[in-house]
């Protein structure tokens, strides 16, 4: 009958952690480690905060619960828009908690908005268009956290640029402070049996600040290293120290679990995928005087990645959003190609998000969609895994695409039809397909600008408290295992519809109740994705994925 408190921390990694705790910089991290489990978390294929947070609070693959990025492909149309969380189609961790008559709160976990009825409270995280939308249940606590912590906030201020660093760490640890106030007050306020907070500095911090902090990489300079180079462990350190203050307020009857949606690394290069799509022939755009001139300047280098480029050169990379920002993508959209131009009557295959995610234009499917169901559909998804396995370097001649995957390899469930056809990891990750333009550049394969450092497969997770094994080292751990973890911690049933497994290694012997199964059935109705979302909030949410280096 365990009470439980997640803590989230988005995009850290055991690849910091563990020697900077041995170093003596994080020490509450390092006694977690030495008197609770630990070990590497593997996430979902592609690596993105959306689906792994989503896979993390249904213990489900994203093939059942039907989310693959912060964007998906609009009902009937090509247009590409920001997901929330009505676009989930099962149970959250903490309706099934709620549901049992336990009470639950989750705080910043990303794609909870709008916030759902649950049986306690909920403060909502990425994906929030702000908090002057309902951000939390019941709506009054949003007043209450204001009250509290002197303005409560969601988001972190982007990096626009390398010259605003200062500035963007002042705000990243002016945000957690503020976040962690809330959730100190929340605990102490408010009744819970499972407690879930996200904090996102560590994805922030390392997106922003990998160079500084990483000699081989190609931004990488002295003078900004040595401003910088200490942010990400800074970062890090302020996790800590609230940690230890998180850790008084535990009683003996509860158990901390500490995790991560993905584990962090350099960012080289983007790679972008439609332009490698049109070079092989499988997707054309249109032979109209207006395509055809967007075609054209595109080629001679006026796309969005370029812009922003010259904006950075020029110390203006602060007004990215500005140039960017609405729903049709502001200033220079009209000179952008886009998939407008696209011509899918003749177009077999397109790329839409982040991590190397391909969809066949099916028929039936897709609005204009060419391909037929069955055996054209298995030839035309050979054909594209052949192109991929010959993807090389055009300068260097290295293969890119390492890992290539058929949907049916990676997801199962009710919703696989959402899922992408094809999914490719690049070699070692230091490159990243781009997802925040349908074509961001004109290139194949081009510098990082934005952010550098991006996503890795393996996170982190710990559990430390009463019944744990101290020291015990966790191996094959995965995001969708936190869930029945956490069930079994606090005595409930796992529901059979789960994909992941009870981490019964970390516990010590006869510490917990015995595994017990449901048959109970988790999955929820489709929804409309966009039902909760005016055009202003859409355009927000899209504003704000663009800052943090993500969508477009």
């Amino acid at each position: 009958m365990s009470k439980v408190l997640i803590v989230g921390l988005d995009g850290a990694t055991l690849d910091l952690i563990a020697p900077w705790a041995a170093q003596g910089e994080l020490p509450t991290f390092a006694r977690v480690m030495r008197e609770g489990a630990c070990g590497p978390l593997t996430t979902v294929i592609p690596p993105m905060t959306g689906p792994a947070w989503t896979s993390f609070m249904t213990g489900k693959n994203p093939g059942k619960h039907g989310i693959i990025d912060f964007v998906h492909r609009r009902e009937g149309s090509y247009e590409i828009v920001p997901v929330n969380a009505t676009a989930r189609r099962a149970k959250s961790l903490w309706a099934i908690v709620g549901e049992a008559g336990r009470q639950v709160g989750a705080i910043n976990v990303p794609v909870t908005y709008p916030p759902e009825p649950v049986n306690g409270f909920m403060v909502t995280g990425l994906l929030t268009p702000s908090t002057k939308v309902r951000y939390t249940h019941p709506p009054e606590l949003a007043a209450e956290l204001d009250d509290a912590v002197g303005g409560y906030r969601i988001h972190m201020k982007p990096s626009y640029a390398k010259g605003d660093v200062g500035e963007f760490l002042d705000d990243l640890r002016v945000l957690m402070r503020k976040q962690g106030a809330a959730t100190v007050h929340l605990m102490r306020s408010r009744p819970w049996d499972l407690l879930t907070v996200v904090y996102r500095g560590p994805d922030g911090a390392q997106h922003a600040l990998w160079h500084a902090t990483d000699p081989a990489h190609p931004l990488y300079n002295r003078r900004h290293a040595a401003r910088y180079g200490s942010g990400i462990l800074d970062t890090y350190r302020q996790m800590d120290a609230h940690l230890a203050e998180l850790i008084g307020l535990l009683d003996d009857d509860t158990t901390l679990v500490i995790m991560s949606d993905h584990g962090a690394g350099p960012l080289h290069e983007f790679i972008y995928v439609n332009n490698w799509l049109i070079k092989w022939g499988i997707m054309r755009t249109r032979p109209s005087l207006p395509s055809r001139l967007r075609r054209l300047l595109f080629h001679l280098g006026l796309s969005p990645v370029e812009i922003y480029d010259v904006m950075l050169r020029l110390g203006l990379g602060f007004v990215k959003g500005a140039v960017t920002k609405g729903k049709n993508r502001g200033l220079l959209a009209s000179f952008f190609l886009s998939f407008a131009d696209v011509d899918w009557a003749h177009t077999t295959a397109y790329a839409v998000g982040n991590g190397g995610q391909i969809f066949v234009n099916l028929r039936g499917r897709e609005p204009q969609g060419i391909v037929e169901p069955g055996e054209e559909y298995e030839r035309a998804v050979a054909e594209i895994i052949e192109y991929l396995k010959e993807m090389t370097d055009p300068q260097t001649g290295e293969h890119i695409a390492v890992d290539i995957y058929r949907r049916d390899e990676l997801y199962s469930g009710e919703n696989v039809g959402l899922m992408p056809d094809i999914v490719f990891l690049p070699c070692d990750l230091k490159r990243m397909p781009f997802g925040e333009y349908e074509f961001g550049s004109h290139k194949l394969i081009g510098p990082a600008l934005s952010i550098s450092g991006t996503h890795r497969m393996n996170g982190v997770v710990m559990l430390w408290g009463a019944g744990i094994a101290p020291g015990r080292a966790l191996e094959g751990g995965h995001i969708v295992d936190v869930a029945p973890t956490v069930l079994t911690l606090m005595g409930l049933d796992i529901p059979a519809d789960m994909d992941g497994r009870v981490l019964s290694e970390a516990f010590q012997e006869g510490a917990v109740s015995p595994v017990r199964m449901s048959e109970r059935d988790t999955q929820l109705a489709q929804g409309d994705p966009e039902a909760a979302l005016s055009d202003e909030e859409e355009a927000e949410i899209a504003a704000r994925l663009r800052g943090l280096g993500y969508v477009g």
